[in-house]
This record gives C-alpha cells, sequence and structure tokens, in this order.
C-alpha cells in the first residue's frame, strides 16, 4: 500500500517550514505532486513514492549539471 505523508510529516522530511510547503504547493508548478481527499477542501497528502521520485529529479553531481538541468 502507498505511504501517505500529511503537509506537518513532508515538512519535517524535507526540513522546511509547513507554511513554504503550502506556499510551494500552490506557486511552484515543479514541487511534489499531491493528492486531495474529500473533494476541493479535503486534506492534502503526498505520496512518499512521489516525493522520492522529485527528490530524485532535483539530485545533481555538479553545479553545471544543475545550470544545464535548468536550461541557464
Amino acid at each position: 500500500m502507498t505511504q501517505l505523508l500529511t503537509t506537518p510529516e513532508l515538512a519535517k522530511m524535507l526540513g522546511l517550514a509547513e507554511q513554504t510547503i503550502r506556499i510551494r504547493r500552490i506557486y511552484q508548478s515543479d514541487f511534489v505532486p499531491y493528492i486531495r481527499l474529500g473533494g476541493p477542501r479535503g486534506p492534502v497528502r503526498y505520496r512518499l513514492e512521489d516525493v522520492e521520485a522529485w527528490l530524485a529529479a532535483k539530485t545533481f553531481k555538479s553545479t553545471s549539471e544543475e545550470t544545464c538541468a535548468a536550461g541557464v
């Protein structure tokens, strides 16, 4: 079964404030994908596998590799 993380759990895992997670979810289109349960005002959850995939995509071996990935 897929493990679902709450916003506080994701914040702790990433070392970020809960509010930062909420802001990035709203404004940063390449942030961790989320699931909303129970309609438009339902609670938000993050699949652990999506978090791990997002982190893998944000992993670089050098700053030049990161710059190339960003298209700079």
